[in-house]
């Protein structure tokens, strides 16, 4: 771990996330609500993505671990990581903040949210090492994971033919039954490719951004006060950071949040669908 050159800036994206939340979609009690539950969905509705909806309505956990591969594989596929910083710095803060929450459910998910699991990433981990079992083992970064993205879409071909050609098998239900269970590899590269379907690039780069924040505070609001103080004693999390800056601007603390009463309907947390709002003026005393 070394300090980042893109935090102030991510930061700062996080405080206009905040102050546009109040200004334009907060406007009573169940939007103040929604504005917690929500991870994603709001930046997949603002840029027409919600048939991407699917990728959140996963465990929190894994909705990470999915994203963090996508953002790698939108990365290295297109150009994007030929760009410097100071031509393409949406991307190369996708990448830090996609980075940093894998970072958490690998060394702290209890501070990523209470029960994530950080088997999930053992696994992911694993599962891409045998996929790569047959490879060059010196290959690293971009080679590496243009390899991955390379057996993968080979793989999903492969899958693809297999089913056309045994659909009328008498085992097909039993093939349906095997290739549903897809990997996490797999779900992530069927993620970055409808991402990579975007005609505009730094629409979509906007689009996993926004996502990215909207994660980031899900999950600095549900990281419990005491383990953000014994952080402190490591050196500090950015987490924290965010999680000052969301209860300085008026936003619900975590024992807040764990109290409510209302009980959600629909999907577990984060997952409830967001609705377009009027514009709100009074919450701007808290920006």
């Amino acid at each position: 771990m070394k300090p980042s050159r893109s935090s102030q800036g991510i930061t700062k994206i996080v405080h206009h996330h905040i102050t546009a939340a109040w200004k334009h979609k907060i406007v009573d009690a169940s939007t103040y609500r929604q504005f917690h539950d929500t991870r994603g969905q709001w930046s997949l509705l603002d840029g027409d993505c919600m048939q991407l909806d699917w990728s959140l309505r996963r465990t929190f956990d894994e909705s990470v671990l999915l994203l963090h591969l996508a953002t790698e594989f939108c990365f290295y596929h297109t150009d994007t990581w030929r760009e410097t910083y100071s031509v393409n710095k949406t991307a190369h803060r996708c990448r830090k903040m996609s980075n940093y929450m894998a970072y958490l459910l690998f060394v702290s998910p209890e501070m990523l949210m209470a029960g994530a699991r950080r088997s999930l990433f053992r696994n992911a981990y694993l599962e891409l090492k045998d996929f790569l079992k047959d490879e060059d083992p010196t290959l690293h970064g971009r080679e590496l994971t243009q390899k991955i993205i390379q057996l993968l879409q080979d793989n999903c071909l492969l899958l693809f033919l297999a089913r056309f050609q045994f659909q009328h098998c008498p085992h097909e239900q039993a093939l349906g039954a095997s290739s549903s269970r897809q990997s996490f590899s797999r779900s992530a590269w069927e993620l970055a490719e409808a991402l990579l379907r975007i005609p505009d690039r730094q629409k979509m780069w906007r689009v996993i951004q926004g996502v990215w924040v909207e994660m980031l505070c899900f999950s600095a609001g549900r990281c419990r006060g005491y383990l953000h103080a014994k952080s402190l004693g490591k050196g500090g999390e950015y987490l924290s950071y965010v999680w000052l800056l969301l209860s300085y601007m008026g936003m619900a603390t975590s024992a807040e949040i764990l109290q409510r009463t209302e009980l959600q309907y629909e999907g577990d947390l984060g997952a409830a669908n967001p609705t377009p709002v009027a514009a709100n003026t009074a919450g701007e005393n808290n920006v």
